[in-house]
């Protein structure tokens, strides 16, 4: 049996691509976090004491995981969360049978009141603007507010005392994601075919803050900066939203502007963790020419997403932060034997040589038993020991 580490130095070697004395555990990171229904199952379960359950996604209606719970799970790493600007508040109306936010784009917010999970968007703040000059001089909610950043310097310190990773999360979408957030999915999509320059003043605005946003967590966090996650969608589970050539051509050299700022803006060295669900293969060795370390939630159950075609081919180039189980209709819905058999076999399959963190395909849903969350829990300390 190989030597004990701390979470932060199993961490680590799992990112430099070596061996530690175990898989590395990786909840409370972005699309690798719990249901705020499943979570307080889940404590009940464990019998944590009961609370009121802190957000820290609005929309997924995602828990902030307790320190109690992390310990409990023997979690490798503390999620670092922003928070809100202090020019801007959180404010939840009642309309129609829905519940309705808008956030600090000016982007409009909706979840069925009765049984409503989460929140969908559905109505876009710059879905009608077809002039360049509008979009460069439109003013966001300041991204360097000292209001955002209220709880990070504890939960740093926190984690650094006890030997933990931290994860730093963005404030909102990646480039791509909040560009058509701004916009709305189909007008940008026609943006970025037949509009290219509004397509381009959309992303270079959000790029730039982006760079401002990550500039001040870098100076908040200096030589403590570990991990900082960013991500888009930008495939659903049978293929691609936009093309590789679309991709390459204008996505990709601002993510390599972004992650190239970070990394040559940081005090300490600091890896890339992007989320790209579904079926991104594609794209992975552009991520990786981008400055890509790390690669989340690895959706084994999207098309041409196989494990051990994806250990073979990229894992000695990025490390996979998820793939530990089927989030849609394993977790869910199986018997506790069929979840630890393939908890089993995915291990197996993207362990060996380390370059992985367990987590799921994706976030543990409401409706997802804390028996099935256990036995998931329970096979990967059974079979996650090198």
């Amino acid at each position: 049996m190989k030597e004990k580490l701390n979470s932060y130095n199993r961490i680590k070697k799992a990112l430099e691509h070596k061996e530690a004395d175990r898989v590395p555990l990786g909840f409370d990171a972005h699309a690798a976090g719990i249901h705020k229904i499943a979570y307080q199952n889940l404590r009940g379960y464990l019998n944590l004491p009961l609370k009121e359950i802190k957000i820290c996604s609005i929309v997924a209606q995602l828990a902030e995981l307790d320190k109690d719970f992390l310990a409990k799970i023997d979690n490798d790493i503390k999620g670092v969360f922003s928070d809100s600007p202090s020019s801007w508040e959180l404010s939840i109306s009642e309309a129609k049978d829905y519940k309705i936010f808008t956030d600090e784009f000016g982007i409009f917010w909706r979840m069925p009141s009765k049984n409503g999970l989460y929140f969908d968007m559905f109505k876009h703040p710059w879905q009608d603007i077809n002039n360049i000059e509008e979009i460069k001089n439109y003013d966001f909610h300041d991204p360097e507010d000292e209001g955002r950043f209220t709880g990070f310097r504890d939960d740093i310190i926190w984690s650094e005392s006890n030997d933990m990773a931290n994860i730093i999360h963005p404030n909102t979408g990646g480039i791509f994601e909040l560009s058509w957030w701004l916009r709305g999915f189909n007008k940008f999509m026609l943006d970025l075919a037949g509009n290219i320059k509004i397509a381009q003043a959309i992303l270079n605005k959000v790029l730039e803050y982006k760079i401002k946003y990550w500039k001040k967590v870098v100076d908040i966090a200096g030589n403590k900066l570990f991990i900082i996650a960013e991500g888009d969608d930008l495939a659903y589970q049978n293929g691609l939203m936009i093309s590789p050539e679309m991709y390459r051509k204008l996505i990709k050299p601002l993510h390599k502007k972004l992650f190239s700022f970070i990394k040559g803006y940081s005090k300490s060295k600091v890896y890339i963790y992007y989320h790209g669900c579904g079926a991104i293969k594609k794209l992975i060795p552009d991520l990786i020419e981008t400055g890509v370390d790390i690669l989340n939630p690895v959706q084994l159950s999207a098309k041409d997403m196989k494990a051990e075609e994806l250990k073979k081919d990229f894992g000695d180039m990025i490390t996979f932060w998820g793939g530990g189980i089927n989030t849609q209709k394993t977790l869910p819905f199986k018997k506790p034997d069929d979840i630890i058999d393939e908890t089993k076999r995915n291990i197996d399959n993207l362990a060996p040589g380390g370059g992985f963190v367990f987590a799921p395909e994706h976030n543990v849903q409401a409706d997802v038993p804390p028996e099935n969350f256990m036995a998931m829990w329970q096979a990967f300390k059974d079979y996650g020991s090198y």
